[in-house]
């Protein structure tokens, strides 16, 4: 899928430099390669439908792909996150093998969205993932939320709705473990 979407990345990015002309059925071939990626494409300007093209229309369409090359090859610097902390609970019931108690736990966390400063939430169980050494699965709940800042994360700890879940699920749950981690 990614070859593809390649690709049609390619061929858009040829015909804006390009301009499609109807009826040209030069064999001229032209290469498009992402230094980012091992593959070329190679297209007949058939495919895109090429105009013929002038000297100073040819320099253009050659400096833009080149500026074009060189700037997929520019280190990539991702935006900076509007949600920096994340704050991970991991939860063990108190009756493990209980379906009942671990659907009103959820439930319960699930409550938490009504927290203006809580950003993103995702309530999950174990997954039934292949079983290997570095995976903990002992857990039976956890609640992975994420705030915008330090002063979003103690709001969540003082708030109303995080005491009445405290209050109201605390006796379903033996033991809770929680990670919190600021992006770098």
């Amino acid at each position: 899928m990614q070859l593809l979407n390649e690709k049609i990345t390619a061929r858009r990015a040829l015909r804006e430099v390009i301009p499609p002309k109807a009826g040209n059925n030069t064999k001229t071939a032209v290469a498009f390669c992402n230094p980012a990626s091992p593959t070329v494409f190679v297209f007949s300007c058939h495919q895109l439908s090429f105009m013929k093209q002038n000297r100073r229309n040819f320099l253009a369409t050659a400096a833009t792909l080149g500026a074009a090359t060189a700037a997929s090859a520019l280190p990539f610097t991702p935006a900076k996150s509007k949600t920096p902390l994340a704050h991970h609970a991991f939860f063990w019931l108190k009756n493990p093998d209980s379906i009942e108690d671990r659907d009103k736990l959820v439930e319960g966390v699930k409550t938490l969205h009504k927290i203006e400063t809580i950003r993103e939430i995702h309530v999950g169980v174990v997954a039934a993932t292949e079983k290997r050494d570095v995976v903990d699965t002992s857990w039976h709940v956890s609640e992975l939320m994420f705030f915008s800042d330090l002063a979003g994360q103690a709001t969540y700890q003082t708030h109303p709705v995080h005491l009445d879940f405290i209050k109201n699920y605390s006796h379903l749950w033996a033991k809770v473990v929680v990670y919190d981690a600021m992006e770098v």
